[in-house]
């Protein structure tokens, strides 16, 4: 059922997130492609989503995490029961987070299923720590705790909040009656509908569609010629046997046509390299370009980066909704000329002589916070000097 889209309507979706979050050995999850679909394909509607989860992939559920608050539209996230762990995560995702009366939130510092040796010990904490940086992160965000309270409350321990518990943390907004939301779910449930269609993962952008789409056609190229090689070779080994009087200038040509058929396939490894290249560098410089843009900052960079290295439109989609920042360069060039307009309105066509009479005070300041614009007041007034 983890793939059920309830009581779709023309302005509001109802999603369930039930059991394991991302991939697993044991039981089929609620991943990022399951996201992708259910809620960046219904982006211009209100979203209703509904998690009994016992927690799972951390990374899963920071991204889930990602597309829930950058939805353009309201999202209600409801925990029924229990979200634990990565789904902890994704309910905080909500524009507004309830909980039922019965329900429980388990959070906990994040861990990793490694095999721990001498010499990744480092690496592994490493890749700890910074996992745990972005979970307070999200944690903060909703509830307003400072790092000591939060690393208080949950460094190296599971902790289960009751409900009333986490409405005292701040975790979550409201707590809900169950019975009105269980009667819903099981409706729905009897005659939902299994939404198949799924996002397609493309990595060239407009910009490098050109480049890409020759990449492509050379490639096809190869693959056809390669294929009509493969025949031909095919075709002299069968006549070699039928015509035994001629066997040497065949072994001769099938020699040659072994050494093209190698070229070929090591021409085509050479393309495939560089298509994985061009999209490489199409993701730094767009990831790049973002926290130039101030869209993002340095240090979420390399998480960014991670993720779009699996998933590049999803990631291009949440940054792209980030609106860019006013550089401190310009915001300050533009307040400055908003304060020389406010002190010379209705003075424009004066000269110094005209300020010394009327109005020394601003001539004063012209002086000292404006010397251009001075100069050009002054030569007004003494042209010849």
């Amino acid at each position: 059922m983890k793939n059920l889209i309830l009581n779709k309507k023309e302005d509001k979706v109802e999603i369930n997130i039930i059991g394991h979050i991302g991939s697993s050995l044991f039981s089929e999850g609620y991943t990022r492609e399951d996201a992708k679909r259910d809620i960046i394909e219904n982006r211009d509607k209100e979203l209703v989503v509904n998690i009994f989860s016992e927690g799972g992939s951390f990374y899963d559920g920071v991204f889930i995490y990602e597309i829930l608050k950058s939805h353009p539209k309201k999202v209600t996230t409801n925990i029924l029961s229990m979200a634990a762990s990565a789904a902890s995560i994704i309910a905080l995702g909500g524009s507004v987070v309830r909980m039922s009366k019965n329900a429980t939130l388990m959070i906990h510092e994040p861990s990793l299923y490694t095999s721990l040796t001498s010499t990744n010990a480092d690496e592994t904490k490493d890749v700890l720590d910074k996992a745990y940086n972005v979970l307070l992160n999200i944690y903060q965000s909703k509830t307003g705790m400072n790092d000591d309270e939060l690393r208080k409350l949950i460094d190296g321990k599971d902790v289960w909040l009751s409900s009333d518990e986490a409405l005292e943390y701040g975790f979550i907004d409201e707590v809900f009656e169950t019975k009105a939301v269980l009667m819903n779910l099981h409706k729905f449930a009897l005659d939902g509908e299994i939404i198949q269609n799924h996002l397609k993962n493309k990595l060239v952008d407009q910009m490098d569609l050109e480049k890409y789409t020759e990449l492509e056609n050379s490639l096809e190229e190869m693959n056809n010629k390669y294929s009509e090689l493969s025949s031909e070779l095919e075709s002299v080994k069968n006549e070699n046997a039928a015509l035994i009087g001629e066997k040497d200038d065949l072994e001769l040509s099938n020699l040659a046509l072994t050494e093209e058929k190698e070229g070929l396939e090591t021409e085509k490894c050479e393309l495939e390299n560089k298509i994985k290249e061009l999209e490489v560098e199409k993701i730094n410089t767009f990831i790049n370009n973002a926290v130039e843009d101030g869209r993002i900052t340095e240090p979420q960079k390399a998480d960014y980066l991670k993720l779009a290295e699996t998933d590049f439109d999803s990631v291009k989609n949440i940054i792209s909704s980030i609106p860019v920042r006013e550089k401190v360069a310009d915001f300050i060039s533009n307040k400055n000329e908003s304060k020389l307009e406010d002190l010379i309105k209705g003075k424009e066509k004066w000269d110094e002589i005209d300020f010394l009479k009327k109005d020394p005070e601003t001539l004063e300041k012209l002086k000292n916070e404006f010397p251009e614009k001075y100069s050009e007041i002054h030569k007004k007034a003494y042209p010849t000097l």
